[in-house]
């Protein structure tokens, strides 16, 4: 559908889009209160899951039928990259028509989605505009409930009203321990750490890890709204957002918020504002202080892990060890199969072999220029969000991609990374000047 045509068209596809945003970013917290407080048979749970998914793909597919739709050349690798995961899903996959091929079918073709509908949906000025307004309030929202309930609301609360454990077991077929509880057991603070805070952030995503790589965009924007307009409710939601991003404990989360962060820090900030960032810096160093033990401990936890044979260290070495030397893994077994891995890089090989691990690819790569020579543009002002602003973060976001994939599958997890690939679909979509 020609983009163009959105310009005009009824505002209620891009409001459907937004509820679609809180309706996955809430999914597992409204989940796990349905199944702890009311006996509803698990039907209702599976629809639940579902329901957002099924009217997702529809407005995917209601956009790509319209009758201007285009191949845009910035989307076409992401485009052949669906159609050869579908192409394993119904042909070459000995494991189709299960609910475990149809949730890794679903998770493999969210970034197509979703970069497909933020560059067909949000892609002029009014529409960036109630795009960030909207994510500020949402980001801010998820920021005080997770704070809220990291420092105040006991487990006995989540054990007798949420019991994440027991909805991620029962219902999602996940391993969440700590059932006694009420949380997962990533949710569990961390050996060497704990004593700091006995319980990791989650928000409503259910584990820490959703709102640590998902959320700490919100971050940068806060920042660059508040050096823009010098506003306090800009400075509050910076300091909020940062401070929820530091209790999810979630080394994954930081990585990637310093990525895009420095990426950030190096194309938007002028002189004066990498400056003023650094005095901010040097005026919470008490806090770095306070935390420095916490600090401290993390990196030493991580070298040590890294050092030793762990399920990180062994997974990352692995792919660039035997699982590129494999003829199995190049060809790649079919969506579905059943092997967990903390490799995000060996769990696409293994679910759609190296042609789509190199498609894949070949649309992060080939992005990036793109992407970048639009950070080089003169901008304009009027926006509220700037489009050096946007680009530089779907570029960081790029980059980032490319180093979680070497520990994990976030980037193919719905609640943990749609808000990143719509930016990279904003910045995609944003005008040559």
């Amino acid at each position: 559908m020609n983009p163009k045509k959105y310009q005009t068209e009824n505002k209620s596809l891009l409001n459907l889009f937004f509820l679609l945003i809180v309706y996955f970013c809430t999914q597992d917290f409204v989940g796990a209160f349905l199944y702890t407080n009311f006996n509803l048979a698990k039907i209702f749970f599976y629809f639940h899951l579902f329901f957002g998914e099924i009217i997702l793909f529809s407005l995917f597919f209601y956009i790509i039928t319209g009758s201007g739709f285009k191949i845009h050349k910035n989307l076409f690798f992401l485009l052949v990259f669906s159609i050869i995961v579908i192409l394993y899903y119904g042909v070459l996959s000995s494991n189709r028509f299960s609910f475990a091929t149809l949730k890794d079918l679903r998770c493999l073709l969210l970034p197509v989605v979703l970069v497909y509908l933020a560059y067909y949906l949000i892609n002029t000025e009014q529409k960036r505009r109630k795009f960030f307004y909207f994510f500020i309030l949402l980001s801010f929202g998820l920021t005080l409930f997770g704070i809220f309930e990291t420092l105040f609301l006991p487990n006995e609360f989540w054990s007798n009203h949420v019991n994440m454990s027991l909805y991620l077991n029962q219902i999602k077929g996940y391993h969440a321990s700590y059932a006694r509880l009420g949380i997962a057991g990533s949710a569990m603070g961390r050996a060497g750490y704990r004593e700091f805070l006995p319980r990791r952030l989650t928000s409503t995503f259910g584990d820490p890890f959703g709102y640590a790589v998902g959320m700490p965009i919100g971050i940068i924007v806060f920042l660059y709204l508040f050096l823009k307009k010098k506003k306090i409710r800009y400075l509050l939601g910076l300091l909020m957002t940062s401070s929820a991003l530091l209790l999810t404990f979630t080394r994954s989360g930081y990585l990637f918020f310093i990525v895009v962060f420095f990426i950030f820090y190096l194309i938007v900030l002028n002189k004066k504002q990498k400056i003023f960032s650094l005095f901010l810096f040097i005026l919470f160093s008490p806090l770095v202080y306070i935390v420095y033990n916490f600090l401290s401990n993390l990196i030493s936890l991580t070298i040590t892990e890294l050092r030793t044979s762990t399920v990180h260290s062994r997974d990352l070495i692995s792919f660039y060890t035997f699982v590129i030397q494999s003829a199995d893994h190049w060809a790649g077994v079919g969506v579905g199969f059943r092997s967990v891995v903390e490799s995000g890089y060996t769990y696409l090989m293994t679910q759609v072999g190296g042609v789509g691990l190199i498609l894949f690819l070949a649309f992060i790569f080939s992005c990036m220029p793109i992407i970048y020579r639009k950070t080089r543009q003169k901008q304009k002002s009027s926006e509220f969000v700037s489009l050096k602003c946007i680009n530089a973060i779907a570029l960081g976001v790029l980059i980032a991609t490319l180093i979680l994939m070497n520990f994990s599958r976030y980037p193919f997890a719905m609640t943990t990374y749609m808000i990143n690939w719509i930016i990279v679909g904003i910045a995609l979509g944003t005008p040559k000047i």
